[in-house]
């Protein structure tokens, strides 16, 4: 018996080999077929003709491995020939590669085998120079054919007189034949025609069962060719019926049970492709899933030539994209290769973060005019591929197309960075990998403050930051408090003669955000959040802190600041407002001994303080005296008006004395050696409040 193949599962489009591997439960029509071939009563083949019969990719060929392997294991005795006529080309070599099958079937070491073997070699050397010339359509041989055959007549025995010593040995043989013949469907017409004609020419040999695989209307088309269209059917038809004798569709396929196929074999693929612990119990999986079954999954074959798409993909891109948009970016691969190749032409005209202006305007057009206005897919689809299942496959992917909301989860395709890796097979120039993000995370916190440094010199903070912007809220087990003092140690300010004012608070900002964003994305954050904020108030944080305290007085509406609403905040209301008093005091202290401007980027403590009324006259007046100090008001000045910022002129006065404000900056104004960036940060106070 044949040793049972390795599974195929992961392995784009190849049938299962075995039983085992079956996840669509045809165990048991195929043993009921291997039952109509072989007498279960007997032993003996019952000789007939069985068509298997659905469309390419429905898993015909899986069911003749599992229908060889039935036979095998139930009928001992039993040969089971294998015959692919799609790796046989032309008739001559069709016809002898069969014969020669069902030669191999035979035992040469047993004499009544051996002398089937002898009667069958005459046969297939008189059977194959014929097939040059016979028409089974017709029925009879043609002129040249007919001479042929008078002079191998001539010189053996006759073909019928063959095929009658054929049938006598083989009636006696106690080993039943199952003859498999695969893929029928995928060779040339005459091609086709031929093996048909094999198959009637053996098809009554006692002993031997016949099973066929094949797409129906692709058989009958070629059976029924040499007549006019309108009777190709019927022709094709009723010769196919004269050698088939029993024919079966497949047996029905249920959505749960490709789902069931689906998920087996990207669980294969885990060996060599990261996804998630329990990724089929996935949301946006089950989501995405429930899209390509309804419109592109119909055949096992969808699904392994999917999967093997999937798994050349992934293994290129690796954690960088969201596998979900991976898996269905696959899907729109196969479907709309144009349509990918238009995107790949013009990234900008699908992400949700495009960096051309015209594409910039155009989302902004979109985002106001009426949906009932302009098809959005007009121009980017080809006639042949403009259909539902691409629409709706590129509306999962690309939002913006159909007018939907943005998709907010880390790596999707929708943005520039993700889509374009996926388009590179690989990352972008200058792009940072997830896998030095968890380096990162993985350091002490004082090497982290050092990485963090080290990009900030090197032009490289950017494209690392936005990397761990895109993955933080899926990192909650890493040790938040030492990542986050370690970011507190690249923005601990030592000292007033630091002016790297614009660049620290935006890198401030965007860490800022980094937790707000997280504690959306990711309830789990909500806790993570209030033991990193803890943390670093009891580490004496001037950067991180009061910028995130500041912002849950909007979460919470409290101490005369709007409400936003509280859905990023992870402090309670009553927390907050406990933490505020608090913190105010202790800035307040610190602020009115001069310690407090020297040690920050931004004026988050102050403005706080103002809005729950614990700046006093007494901080106001600290604050106007340290206006006198050149370095302290240098550094207030590019808190107010470096780079983007603005602060309003109620602002400064409730901060300090506007008069002298005024008169420091018209007096730095007229020193020589002024930076750019400072003497920028003046003149824009003096455009917006001078003139």
């Amino acid at each position: 018996m044949a040793a049972k193949a390795k599974k195929s599962a992961g392995q784009p489009e190849r049938p299962i080999q075995s039983i085992d591997e079956d996840l669509l439960e045809r165990k048991g029509f195929v043993a009921r077929l291997a039952d109509s071939l072989i007498s279960p009563a007997t032993g003996k083949a019952t000789g007939v003709v069985v068509g298997v019969t659905g469309p390419w990719g429905s898993g015909k060929s899986s069911i003749l491995n599992m229908l060889a392997e039935a036979v095998e294991e139930k009928y001992e005795t039993a040969h089971v020939v294998r015959f692919d006529p799609w790796l046989v080309s032309g008739r001559n070599d069709l016809v002898s590669e069969f014969i020669s099958e069902l030669l191999t079937t035979f035992d040469p070491d047993d004499q009544r085998q051996k002398a089937i073997i002898g009667t069958l070699t005459k046969y297939g050397n008189i059977l194959a120079p014929i097939a040059n010339f016979w028409n089974p359509l017709a029925g009879a041989a043609t002129a040249g054919g007919l001479k042929a055959v008078g002079e191998l007549f001539g010189r053996e025995q006759s073909l019928s007189s063959l095929r009658k010593t054929l049938m006598q040995q083989l009636a006696k043989l106690d080993s039943p034949v199952v003859v498999l013949i695969d893929e029928l469907d995928r060779v040339e017409d005459s091609e086709i025609r031929t093996v048909a004609q094999l198959v009637r020419s053996v098809a009554d040999f006692p002993g031997i069962s016949y099973v066929i695989a094949y797409d129906v209307n692709r058989v009958i088309q070629a059976l029924g060719a040499g007549v006019a269209e309108r009777e190709r059917a019927e022709r094709g038809r009723s010769y196919l019926e004269k050698i088939v004798q029993f024919a079966f569709p497949l047996p029905i396929m249920f959505t749960e049970e490709l789902e069931r196929l689906l998920v087996a074999e990207l669980t294969a693929l885990t060996k060599t492709v990261s996804l998630p612990p329990k990724f089929d119990q996935s949301e946006r999986f089950k989501e995405a899933i429930a899209l390509l079954f309804r419109h592109t999954l119909s055949t096992p074959r969808d699904i392994k030539r999917l999967t093997g798409t999937f798994h050349v993909l992934a293994s290129m891109v690796g954690r960088e994209v969201d596998w979900v948009d991976l898996l269905v970016f696959s899907s729109l691969m196969s479907k709309a290769p144009r349509t990918v190749e238009r995107i790949r032409n013009n990234p900008d005209k699908y992400v949700q973060n495009p960096l051309s202006q015209t594409e910039l305007i155009q989302m902004a057009v979109s985002a106001d005019r009426d949906r009932g206005d302009k098809d959005p897919f007009d121009g980017l689809l080809s006639e042949d591929e403009d259909g539902e299942a691409t629409r709706k496959l590129l509306a999962f992917l690309f939002p913006r197309l159909a007018r939907n909301r943005s998709n907010d989860y880390p790596d999707c395709l929708c943005l520039r960075r993700p889509l374009l890796t996926t388009m590179r097979l690989g990352l972008i120039p200058n792009a940072a990998s997830r896998e030095q993000v968890e380096k990162l995370f993985a350091m002490p916190e004082a090497q982290i403050a050092a990485e963090l440094d080290a990009a900030l010199k090197e032009d490289r903070f950017a494209p690392l930051f936005d990397r761990i912007d895109d993955i933080y809220s899926e990192m909650p087990s890493v040790d938040h408090t030492k990542f986050w003092s370690g970011v507190m140690r690249l923005l601990k300010r030592e000292d007033a003669a630091d002016l790297r004012i614009v660049e620290r608070r935006s890198v401030a900002d965007n860490f800022h955000s980094l937790l707000r964003a997280a504690s959306k994305r990711n309830a789990v954050f909500k806790k993570i959040g209030a033991d990193v904020f803890r943390h670093l108030v009891g580490e004496g944080d001037n950067s991180l802190v009061p910028h995130w305290l500041h912002y849950h007085f909007f979460c919470y509406g409290i101490f005369n600041s709007r409400d936003d609403g509280e859905e990023g905040a992870w402090l309670s209301k009553e927390e907050t407002t406990e933490l505020a008093h608090t913190l105010s005091k202790r800035w307040k202290a610190a602020h009115l001994k001069g310690a407090l401007l020297p040690k920050i980027w931004d004026l988050h403590g102050p403005y706080a303080m103002v809005q729950m009324g614990q700046w006093d006259s007494a901080c106001r007046a600290k604050f106007t005296e340290a206006l006198g100090d050149r370095q302290l008001f240098d550094s207030i000045a590019l808190m107010m008006f470096g780079g983007i910022f603005a602060t309003g002129r109620s602002a400064i006065t409730k901060l300090c004395d506007l008069p002298t404000f005024e008169g420091t900056v018209e007096e730095r104004l007229k020193a020589d050696k002024l930076s750019p960036e400072l003497r920028g940060a003046l003149l824009k106070f003096k455009e917006r409040f001078f003139e």
